[in-house]
């Protein structure tokens, strides 16, 4: 393929800044919507490769637009292009740079990314949904805090906070009734709610997200999530392993969170948690690797059918990273 096949776009609400691997190849800016893109997919060869990061919903239409006209797409992970930047040691930060860049990066690694394919008008609203009720849980979060010292408009203040919790309420009812309108989504989220700590709200996440992640193994489940450790290593020293941290951060803050309830409110699991920290793991620690086992029981569970077995639970001598 010629480097003015692979072209990287630069997401923005109002336009999308455009630019191919060919460093020689001028960049172009078009209108973020149906006829400007339209017009551009239509100028295309049918060897095009595009990536775009996600951003909200504003890459929603190109994605859309370009699928339509048969043309591969990826999302790429933000994360993975902040280091990549880093590693090529670019300097300045602009818009065209950023197209450049995401081209760039799009021809030299597109054998190891996995192309998009659009979910299905449900799995949309739902996604849209989940991320629209992380941003509340954050806004109410934050809101109850700065006013706890606050001694006046009480009564105000309760409004306030109890609109924020209906809505969310409502986001909930809308996410039930999205998964069960998928039977099989729906089949999968009442299995997973039998593991310990996935309560419906990480029930519905997973019966959304496994499906249309398709992991092919454990392994890439959990490197998506972002909670796996990462060596630092060097000749003979040996560095401290961190979480790459390289998926949403929501899908792991609820990997966490489930962690936490099963470690309060199931035995088997508090015991798990008690015997890592004896091990000297500290608290975050334990917490994470439990996390890690929950996910390779929900991948269980979506794999091969069935609900949550006490008795399968490993013994803590096996593996604890």
């Amino acid at each position: 393929m010629q480097s003015s096949d692979f072209i990287g776009i630069d997401v923005a609400k109002a336009t999308l800044e455009i630019a191919t691997a060919d460093a020689t190849s001028p960049t172009q800016t078009i209108t973020n919507d149906r006829t400007a893109i339209s017009t551009w997919l239509a100028t295309l060869p049918a060897t095009a490769q595009l990536a775009l990061e996600s951003t909200g919903r504003y890459h929603e239409l190109a994605v859309e637009l370009a699928g339509g006209r048969g043309l591969r797409v990826y999302l790429v992970n933000p994360r993975a292009l902040h280091h990549y930047a880093k590693a090529v040691h670019r300097g300045a930060k602009t818009d065209r740079l950023d197209a450049r860049l995401i081209a760039r990066y799009l021809a030299h690694e597109h054998a190891q990314l996995r192309p998009y394919t659009p979910p299905s008008a449900a799995v949309q609203e739902l996604l849209r949904l989940q991320r629209r009720r992380a941003q509340l849980m954050v806004t109410l979060t934050s809101l109850r805090q700065s006013l706890a010292d606050l001694d006046v408009c009480r009564r105000e203040q309760r409004d306030a906070l109890q609109g924020l919790r209906k809505l969310v309420a409502a986001v909930d009812a809308r996410s039930a009734e999205l998964l069960a309108a998928e039977p099989a989504r729906a089949d999968l989220a009442q299995r997973l709610a039998t593991i310990p700590g996935f309560g419906p709200l990480n029930s519905r996440h997973y019966a959304t997200l496994l499906p249309r992640l398709a992991p092919p193994r454990l392994s890439a489940l959990i490197s998506y999530v972002g909670l796996d450790p990462r060596p630092r290593d060097s000749g003979t020293f040996r560095g401290q392993r961190k979480l790459s941290k390289h998926g949403p951060a929501e899908t792991r803050r609820l990997s966490y969170l489930a962690a936490m309830a099963a470690a309060r409110y199931d035995d088997d699991w508090k015991n798990l948690k008690d015997q890592l920290i004896a091990r000297g793991r500290s608290t975050t620690e334990a917490f994470c690797i439990l996390a890690r086992r929950l996910l390779r029981i929900a991948y269980a569970l979506y794999r091969d059918g069935g609900v949550y077995d006490p008795a399968k639970l490993a013994p803590e001598g096996g593996q604890t990273t």
